[in-house]
């Protein structure tokens, strides 16, 4: 009887101890892959994020132009109610809660954005869609907004002229633009680090 022929093969350390080259050629390939689709997916996040910012800033600043001109009607009315009740035309120009509580101007909200109301008031002071309001000073010809016209109310009207200004919560992120409405119906605008203007017209302005 023949023994058994028992073939016996020896297999090198170095063979044992690396895979062969096609297995690292596919593992560094899918690693490629999933490196790029990682690296895709922040880069577009990022110009996601960035444009849902610019988004609300642009959206924002539309809102403040159009506060400004829903003061600008107040104020018309204003003029008009004062004119017929006294027979002297005026404007308010001391805030726009005097606006409001006289009942030319219609949004609570929009009043609430005023950061220097004339008298305490019993509400906090909020942004209006990321924007605060404030009664400007002076008049392109320096002259003061604010003006004894009715001696029983004190400075606090103006015969012919009134200025209002919109400027960012948060500069960059709520709004760039610092806003100006007057009597002359002229918007004006200007990136001024998101701080007020209280004097017509602000520095490097720029009309609408």
């Amino acid at each position: 009887m023949l023994a058994p022929v028992i073939e016996m093969k020896e297999t090198h350390a170095s063979e044992r101890l690396h895979p062969d080259r096609t297995s690292i050629a596919v593992v560094y390939s899918v690693g490629l892959g999933l490196m790029a689709v990682l690296v895709g997916f922040v880069f577009h996040r990022q110009s996601t994020l960035k444009f849902i910012a610019e988004t609300l800033v642009s959206k924002n600043e539309a809102l403040a132009e159009s506060a400004l001109y829903d003061i600008f009607r107040a104020e018309v009315e204003y003029h008009r109610r004062s004119l017929n009740r006294s027979g002297t035309g005026m404007y308010w120009t001391a805030d726009l809660a005097g606006l409001y509580t006289s009942g030319v101007l219609g949004s609570l909200s929009l009043a609430r954005a005023d950061v220097k109301p004339r008298e305490p008031l019993p509400y906090e002071v909020e942004p209006y869609c990321g924007y605060y309001f404030v009664a400007m000073n002076k008049g392109p010809d320096g002259e003061d907004y604010q003006q004894v016209v009715d001696a029983a109310s004190g400075k606090v009207h103006h015969a012919s002229q009134f200025g209002f200004c919109a400027y960012p919560a948060l500069y960059g992120v709520t709004g760039r633009h610092t806003f100006l409405l007057t009597d002359e119906e002229i918007l004006m605008y200007v990136d001024y680090g998101g701080l007020p203007v209280m004097k017509c017209p602000p520095p490097r302005v720029a009309h609408e």
